[in-house]
Formats: structure tokens, C-alpha cells, sequence
């Protein structure tokens, strides 16, 4: 199975973030003395001490950043042909890792390889392989709606916009039920296997749907081949 991943994509790499890279929390301690607030000693006293503290530590208030105007990648105009490439590579990764996932369910269902090493193929390939399709689906989704809200009724552009929308939902959709409904079963399969519960295998209803979203990924290749048709 990991050679199947090798073979037929080498789309994403599976890259795990470092620790450094995460954001640290930083902590510094201040302690407040105990002071009578009804003499005006105390509290010129009290804000002494905490302006001392406070110089003393680490923390640094950054000045607050004006917003930029400059626009981002998903607000800008687009066309026909840029969107209609854009949906048909879309649907070309999802057709791929579709298939990729139904022959890993074949293998957990037949017991071919080992459940250690399928369980680690399904969390660091596969898993991976679906992040990065999702937020390449979810910046393709920005773009779209970007141009259906600055669209009007009257725009010939409204029409393939709309085509591309339906078509783009739909892939989406298949995509979510893959990453979360299809892939929790067999990983949950995985662990009991590798548990020592041998005999657990994916459900019948993750195989069927499997089988299902293989036939849909056809008609959704189709159904991008079908474009609608220019006004008059």
C-alpha cells in the first residue's frame, strides 16, 4: 500500500511541523503588593511597584497594526478557463485519492498487510494527503465566492460561476464523508486489530460507500465537462 502512494502521487509530502515552530506561552509573574487604597501614599506607592515589575519582566506590548488594503490571493477576478482548470485538477486529486483509500480498505478488509503498518500509513500519508487537498479545496472555495458576491443576476459570468460552485460543492462533500466517516471507521478498525481483536474488520457500510464515491467521482468528472451553455 505505501508503494501504491508512491507510485501513483507525489503531490504532498508529509512534513511534521517542529515543536519550535508552534507558539509559546509565555509566563511571567507579577505580584501585586497589598496595598490601602484610601491613602494617596499607597497608591503612588503601589503604582511604583508594579511599573518596577512590569519593567522587569519580559512581556512586550506591541503597538496595535493598521489594516492593510492590499487584497489577498482569493480576492481578485477570475476566469472561465482559469477556474474550469482549477476544478478539473481538483476532481483529478480527489478521483486519486478516492482510489488510494478503496485499496487500503481492500487491504484492512483481506488482512493483507499488518495492522501496525496500515494504522501508520492511514495517519501519516493518507491523513496527510486529505489536509492538504481540503485547504487547497478551501482557498479554491474563497476565490468562488469572491467572484459570486461582486456577480449580478445579469452577468453572463453568473452562469459558469454558479456550474463551477455546484461542482465544487459536491467535491467537497465526498471529500469530508472520505476524511471523516470513512476514515474514522478504518482507523478505529485498525486499532482494535492491532489491539489483538484479529477478526474486527471496516464496516460494510464504509465499503459501500467507498464504492459509491468511485462512481461519483465519474459523474462529477463529467458533469465538469458539461459546461453551460453561453447566453445568446
Amino acid at each position: 500500500m505505501i508503494r501504491r502512494l508512491g507510485e501513483k502521487t507525489t503531490l504532498y509530502r508529509a512534513e511534521s511541523p517542529s515543536q519550535n515552530s508552534l507558539v509559546s506561552h509565555h509566563h511571567s509573574e507579577v505580584s501585586l503588593p497589598s496595598v490601602d487604597y484610601s491613602q494617596e501614599e499607597d497608591r503612588h506607592s503601589c503604582n511604583t511597584l508594579i511599573a518596577d515589575e512590569w519593567s522587569q519582566s519580559n512581556d512586550v506590548i506591541q503597538p496595535l497594526q493598521k489594516p492593510t488594503d492590499t487584497p489577498t490571493p482569493h480576492e481578485r477576478i477570475i476566469t472561465r478557463r482559469e477556474i474550469a482548470n482549477t476544478e478539473s485538477d481538483l476532481c483529478k486529486k480527489l478521483s486519486l485519492i478516492v482510489d488510494l483509500v478503496s485499496d487500503f480498505a481492500n487491504d484492512a478488509n483481506c488482512l493483507y498487510e499488518g495492522a501496525d503498518e496500515l494504522l501508520k500509513e492511514l495517519r501519516t500519508k493518507i491523513r496527510v494527503y486529505i489536509y492538504f487537498l481540503d485547504v487547497e479545496m478551501a482557498d479554491v472555495e474563497k476565490l468562488l465566492r469572491f467572484n459570486v458576491d461582486r456577480s449580478t443576476i445579469c452577468d453572463e459570468r453568473i452562469d459558469w460561476l454558479l456550474h463551477f460552485t455546484k461542482c465544487h460543492k459536491e467535491m467537497r462533500r465526498v471529500l469530508n464523508e472520505l476524511s471523516e466517516e470513512v476514515c474514522e471507521d478504518l482507523e478505529s478498525c485498525l486499532e482494535m486489530r492491532a489491539k489483538g481483536v484479529i477478526g474486527k474488520k471496516p464496516s460494510t457500510v464504509t465499503l459501500s460507500t467507498l464504492a459509491g464515491m468511485r462512481d461519483g467521482m465519474v459523474k462529477a468528472a463529467r458533469l465538469l465537462g458539461c459546461m453551460p451553455r453561453q447566453r445568446a
